[in-house]
């Protein structure tokens, strides 16, 4: 497949044409449909930031007199947690690679991760 036909295949069902004003359209609806997606994919990494600096946050309000935690322990937790980061997202990077369509499995990642994430709250 050509760049020209994905890029196309891109804007749903908007007819193409060699008309300047036309022109100017289609890539006012392309730009608007990858701000937003950037827009999106920003959002996601500043929440996966959040998510992942939580446990120093956590252990300033008193995590580690809660938990009875001695010497390192905390250590070896956060160490865990960032094992556990690198050792999926290896292999969810190589599935991306593969997938035809990764805007959904990137969806369901985060709305999984997001279950989880509320779960661990209640």
């Amino acid at each position: 497949m050509s760049p020209t036909a994905s890029t196309y295949r891109l804007l749903d069902d908007i007819e193409i044409s060699t008309d300047a004003d036309k022109r100017k359209e289609v890539e006012k609806i392309l730009l608007w449909k990858l701000d937003l997606r950037v827009f999106f994919l920003t959002l996601v990494s500043i929440m996966n930031l959040v998510d992942r600096n939580n446990i120093a946050a956590a252990q300033l309000k008193g995590l580690e007199e809660d938990l009875h935690m001695t010497g390192q322990q905390f250590n070896t937790l956060v160490s865990i947690m960032f094992v556990g980061y690198t050792c999926t997202q290896v292999p969810s990077n190589v599935l991306l690679e593969r997938l035809r369509k990764p805007s959904v499995y990137l969806s369901y990642c985060v709305f999984l991760w997001g279950i989880i994430c509320v779960s661990i709250g209640l």
